[in-house]
């Protein structure tokens, strides 16, 4: 590590929604500072260690899906406590066992102080190893999502995908993504924050394009919300010559409500995905990514 950008170690912990911490690190492809990429999405991921085969695997997944990531504008960014000259060594010998040049820097972090400043040290382990972590930041240099992972089992590069995918749409669009979302799955609309908001997705779901199965659990579907140039946080208040809608049952649509929950679960396995994406696209787009099936 070249430089701690923040001059001194935080106090607070890390966690979702804080300023990722800058730094200025060497790397495989030279020094790299993390707000050079401010404007990118950063994924920066850890590893236990270099010529590991754990590790390993995992460099040649992220290469071989390192188009995937620049199509979301996601700069994939490893860290290790291990030296550059190790990481090189390790990179060339990727190279002659597999034909795999990889394409993004890894951190030579000596003396462990970007992992410290990530918390990413194991306070339990008699060296100094930090764990398979990964942090996802956003543009604006926030961390949105933080993963740990044991050193025993590798990431699933898929899922990795389709969490930034979660997270693009949900910040473009202000919306959620329920259990198990693909990209194109239903997505889930904000709560109202008023009582006429709440009679309105009651009496009239569908004339703000919801279906619902009570007010506050909603979806709209995947191509309405990107089709629309910007959705409300909120469905909108009626307007003064409004007469608020009466006081009466629930009508929600169940059967409409249970096909959509089909819809959302029907390009989903949770448990294996194919080596490969067809379809691709960035979540900007009406097309839908798929994740194919193993």
């Amino acid at each position: 590590m070249i430089s701690n950008n923040n001059g001194t170690t935080p106090t607070q912990p890390i966690t979702i929604g804080r300023v990722a911490p800058d730094f200025t690190a060497l790397t495989t492809q030279g020094p790299i500072t993390l707000s050079q990429f401010r404007g990118k999405w950063v994924l920066l991921f850890s590893h236990p260690g270099d010529f590991t085969p754990v590790c390993t695997s995992e460099f040649i997944a992220f290469s071989q899906l390192y188009d995937e990531f620049i199509n979301r504008n996601v700069q994939l960014i490893g860290i290790s406590i291990d030296s550059n000259p190790a990481h090189l060594g390790w990179f060339v010998s990727i190279l002659e066992n597999s034909g795999i040049t990889i394409p993004f820097p890894l951190i030579a972090d000596r003396n462990a102080e970007v992992s410290t400043l990530y918390g990413m040290v194991n306070p339990d382990r008699i060296y100094e190893t930090s764990v398979r972590d990964v942090f996802i930041i956003d543009p604006v240099q926030r961390i949105r999502s933080i993963l740990a992972y044991p050193a025993t089992n590798g990431r699933n590069m898929y899922e990795l995908l389709r969490l930034i995918d979660a997270l693009q749409v949900s910040t473009e669009y202000r919306v959620s993504t329920p259990a198990n979302w693909m990209p194109g799955d239903p997505l889930i609309i904000p709560v109202p924050t008023t009582y006429d908001e709440v009679l309105k997705r009651i009496n009239d779901p569908e004339s703000l394009g919801l279906q619902c199965k009570d007010w506050y659990y909603c979806y709209k579907n995947y191509d309405d919300v990107v089709n629309q140039n910007n959705i409300p946080a909120q469905a909108p208040a009626p307007t003064p010559t409004q007469t608020p809608a009466p006081t009466t049952t629930p009508t929600t649509n169940s059967s409409s409500f249970t096909n959509i929950i089909s819809a959302t679960n029907t390009n989903t396995n949770t448990t294996t995905y194919s080596n490969k994406i067809n379809n691709t696209s960035s979540v900007s787009s009406v097309k839908k990514t798929e994740f194919k099936k193993g």
